[in-house]
């Protein structure tokens, strides 16, 4: 069955193993402290990592509301534009009729007493 020295060395270090790990969940004690203490270190590392991309994006955010604001701004400055063209175009037409009134009146006054 066993080959070598070297293999059963090995299978005799599983079962001691896996017999740790056994009494580990039988006493309700899961992890030794050397397994915490490294999945305490990868929480530190991915907290910090967390921290890190948290202030970047909180300041994409801060960023993002003056683009918002700006754009609020733009879109009434595009309102008043649009506002005193209408203005202006009305202010036209309304010099059109008048012209056109006072050409009528003079004409009849011209057709009148000329």
């Amino acid at each position: 069955m066993v080959d070598t020295k070297e293999e059963l060395v090995d299978i005799q270090k599983q079962v001691n193993d896996n017999t740790l790990r056994l009494e580990r969940i039988t006493s309700k004690d899961w992890y030794s402290n050397q397994d915490l203490y490294e999945k305490m270190k990868g929480m530190k590392a991915r907290i910090n990592e967390f921290n890190k991309n948290f202030h970047k994006y909180n300041g994409l955010i801060e960023e993002r509301k003056e683009d918002r604001r700006l754009l609020e701004n733009l879109h009434e400055r595009v309102g008043e534009i649009e506002i005193e063209e209408k203005v202006k175009e009305e202010e036209l037409v309304r010099w059109r009729e008048w012209i056109a009134w006072l050409i009528a009146v003079i004409s009849v006054l011209y057709q009148i007493f000329g």
